[in-house]
């Protein structure tokens, strides 16, 4: 699961595997502001729920289809959105969370930055998970 903070929302998209094992962002991404705890837990259950559908492997080139994530947060330049965004990868095991922020590539994109992985037990639930994750989108050093 990918969560993106832009400019005071929330966004998480929809990640869908493809025939060739790769994740690709979908429709729908859930939207909220970064001060909403509740919608932020609904969101996360919705988007457990949802989990990786399978999908076609799209075209590449021009042909390859555009981040839903930047519809969603009204910006049509993926260099434009990255400037201004944060990313957390969360990982799901059967036993535990794993919060991966992520930070700016000196290129440009996004790298996981493993020294501040945290690992959290599935015990805690949804409600912990968000709890964790509206925490850390307030503390952030890069929000």
């Amino acid at each position: 699961m990918l969560l993106y903070q832009f400019r005071g929302q929330i966004l998480i998209p929809t990640l869908a595997r493809t025939e060739a094992g790769l994740l690709l962002s979908l429709d729908p991404v859930e939207t909220m502001s970064a001060c909403d705890f509740e919608a932020l837990q609904q969101s996360l259950k919705r988007v457990l729920a949802r989990g990786n559908p399978c999908t076609s492997h799209p075209p590449g080139g021009k042909a390859f289809p555009r981040d839903p994530v930047l519809k969603h947060a009204g910006i049509k330049s993926w260099n434009v959105f990255q400037q201004d965004a944060q990313l957390w990868t969360i990982g799901v095991t059967e036993q535990n969370f794993e919060i991966i922020p992520n930070r700016p590539r000196e290129d440009r994109g996004f790298e996981e930055d493993p020294g501040r992985k945290e690992i959290l037990p599935r015990s805690i639930g949804i409600e912990g998970l968000a709890r964790r994750m509206a925490e850390m989108i307030r503390h952030d050093p890069a929000a």
